[in-house]
């Protein structure tokens, strides 16, 4: 990430939020206002968007803060920092509206470190789902209504709270999983009941392929990943793994690597944070760990048991990883009839976003040719796929 005007690295209050096939928006935490996106696709580097609000707390977001996107128009966050400050981004007009605090009840306690936040669908409507860190308080809020409610507390072997690295991930159906940091206890929560499964599923193994023995702690971070759950031990080791809901059970990947483009050596901590971006089979993470590490990791083909093989694509800073170049601009005037690049086939999948990635348009690639009448003057990106293949153009419609 970009060095930006505080120049702080990435440290305790970091995080990830994807929007869309290919955005991603990102804040450095470490009590800064600094937010990002990131354009995976078209402009693979850093832009800098609206900085986060400082009020009302007077407090930058820090250990605790964390964001989640709708993957249509809003991001939401919690500030942390023992505050209970409650915001939304809007993505399309680039602004920040605060929303009801967080409620400090059940426990009586703010959002603190180890707190997990997902968005996740109830009967067609993306709501938000926060697992308040230093405690175990469950909440939701509910964005048609724009209010909290209190759900069932996270379940617990041993103690009362959930400490920093704990997570939550949503598996795009119908299940969040919740990991405790230090005590690896795993469990699931059913969406549509409401409720938390009594069984404890098998948690994070404490032991890595090198045979030393570490807890997910500080870093600890998660992310679905088509059909299984892809995560950070954290706790300043290189340790990647994935879960198999299937089987209930851990596989090791491969490890992050330890030296960045800076040449220092650095593994995963305070602030890391992993996310999976639409379609593709590309994984980002921040390192955190006071870096400003940015990685990319791709799953490859299939190994014999049916588990991808793990191959590491790139490695840390806008750049650094080799990524399609900005595509040159196409003026379309009149009917705004586009004439599609390359070797577009008419069963082709075509998306058009605007400036913000907000999709406006889904169509088929057709006789060569696209059909942008209706839409507003502007700037645009048409993206097409074709059998694993994918290009995109950028396109200036006229009026």
């Amino acid at each position: 990430m970009p060095d930006g005007a505080s120049g702080k690295p990435v440290s305790g209050g970091g995080w990830l939020a994807p929007m869309s096939a290919d955005l991603v928006y990102a804040a450095k935490g470490n009590k800064t206002d600094e937010f990002y996106r990131y354009e995976c696709l078209v402009y693979p580097e850093w832009r800098s968007v609206s900085s986060i609000p400082l009020s009302p707390s007077g407090k930058l977001p820090r250990k605790g803060c964390r964001g989640a996107g709708d993957g249509e128009r809003y991001i939401y966050m919690a500030k942390g920092g023992n505050t209970c400050e409650f915001w939304r981004y809007d993505v399309v007009a680039d602004t920040w509206t605060q929303l009801p605090d967080v409620p400090e009840q059940p426990s009586g306690k703010r959002v603190r470190s180890g707190t997990g936040m997902v968005c996740a669908r109830l009967r067609d409507t993306s709501n938000v789902y926060l697992l308040k860190g230093n405690a175990r308080d469950f909440l939701r809020f509910n964005t048609l209504a724009g209010r909290w409610e209190v759900l069932p507390s996270a379940p617990v072997v041993t103690g009362f709270r959930y400490d920093e690295g704990s997570w939550l991930v949503y598996d795009d159906s119908q299940h969040i999983y919740c990991h405790r940091a230090k005590l690896h206890e795993f469990w699931k929560f059913d969406v549509a009941s409401g409720t938390w499964e009594t069984r404890q599923l098998q948690g994070m193994p404490f032991i890595s392929r090198t045979g030393k023995a570490r807890k997910s702690k500080d870093g600890g971070s998660a992310t679905w990943f088509f059909d299984r759950i892809l995560a950070l031990k954290g706790n300043n080791s290189q340790e990647f793994w994935c879960y198999n809901p299937g089987t209930d059970s851990w596989t090791e990947r491969d490890t992050v690597p330890k030296v960045g483009i800076t040449g220092k050596k650095k593994k995963v901590g305070r602030g890391a944070d992993i996310i999976h971006v639409g379609e593709a089979d590309f994984i980002y993470a921040l390192k955190g760990n006071k870096t400003l590490e940015f990685w990319q990791y791709r799953e490859g083909d299939f190994d014999g048991g049916g588990l991808p093989k793990p191959r590491l694509e790139g490695t840390a800073a806008p750049g650094l990883v080799p990524r399609t170049q900005p595509p040159s601009t196409s003026a379309v005037t009149g009917s705004g009839y586009l004439r599609l690049l390359g070797t577009a086939q008419p069963a082709s999948s075509v998306t058009v976003r605007d400036v913000s990635g907000r999709v406006v348009r889904r169509s088929r690639a057709g006789a060569g040719r696209l059909d942008l009448s209706g839409l507003s003057a502007g700037v645009y990106f048409v993206r097409v796929e074709d059998r694993g293949q994918t290009s995109v153009q950028r396109v200036e419609l006229l009026r």
